[in-house]
């Protein structure tokens, strides 16, 4: 069955579907119109209503997929790394026919999107990273998300503070960060990233390799994301050819839930080949 997503205005009509991705079987909800779009979720999975995903379908076919295991929390056999993911992604997008598409990964999304830009550059148009994990170097070492306890945690992955005001169908709707459900997903996500990384949110060997990635790279960081240090945005556009980066005032690891409207800006134009000033974003 369809599932109509609307707010502030705009509204968009989201197909779920699953594939079949060798062994595993990928849900995932589509939507929208235009060239092919993958959007990676990061510690949380998509929720049934993310702004984020319904305003990148007003110009593009958004395939918003579930890491297999990660809804239900129990990563399956077949994925025992980032990579794994990253090969499994891109066998969804041989299983929906997309050939060539825009990428944009959240946190961990971030990081299986960085993997799948160096083993399939030619399928990759434009990249997105946002609050991506990935990097681990001595000067800026990696969080160890095993080592956070749920205030630490929430503590780390939001600027906000309690409740926060989202674009609702008729207005303001209150969100609650701490008890709701988008951070008991992130908690969820924490588990989930023990058991596939130990707990570790990066790789020192990622670094040399970014100067291989080839697609047109923007870097969207929430200024005050304490779970992906701000300086990794720095040194991803420093190794990455063809990058810019755009900070998001009065954001944390979650720029697109707290500053939905800069975040879709920054990004729609992006994509669309507009250029604007990013560093520093209202």
């Amino acid at each position: 069955m369809p599932t109509h997503l609307a707010g502030a205005g705009i509204a968009c009509q989201f197909i779920p579907g699953s594939a079949q991705t060798g062994k595993l079987k990928t849900e995932f909800l589509k939507g929208g119109k235009g060239a092919p779009l993958l959007y990676l979720h990061g510690l949380s999975r998509p929720l049934g209503w993310d702004t984020d995903n319904i305003g990148l379908a007003l110009h593009h076919s958004v395939y918003a997929p579930v890491l297999p295991g990660w809804k239900a929390g129990h990563l399956p056999p077949e994925i025992a790394s980032v990579q794994d993911y990253a090969r499994l992604m891109l066998a969804f997008m041989d299983a929906e026919k997309i050939e060539q598409a825009d990428l944009v990964g959240h946190s961990v999304g971030g990081w299986i999107s960085l993997h799948m830009a160096l083993l399939a550059p030619e399928r990759i148009e434009r990249l997105v990273l946002v609050d991506s994990m990935g990097l681990d170097v001595a000067k800026y070492p990696a969080t160890d998300i095993s080592k956070l306890d749920e205030t630490a945690l929430y503590n780390a992955a939001f600027a906000t503070k309690g409740v926060l005001v989202v674009a609702g169908d008729f207005g303001g709707v209150p969100l609650d960060l701490r008890g709701g459900a988008l951070f008991k997903h992130i908690l969820n996500g924490q588990r989930n990233m023990i058991a596939l990384t130990g707990g570790g949110c990066g790789e020192p060997s990622l670094m040399p390799a970014l100067k291989d990635i080839a697609a047109d790279t923007l870097i969207v960081w929430g200024e005050s994301d304490q779970l992906t240090p701000l300086d990794h945005a720095h040194l991803f556009a420093a190794q990455i050819r063809r990058s810019r980066v755009a900070i998001i005032e009065g954001a944390g690891h979650l720029p697109q839930k707290e500053k939905p409207q800069t975040f879709l800006r920054v990004v729609c134009n992006f994509l669309a080949g507009r250029d604007e000033p990013v560093e520093g974003t209202r």
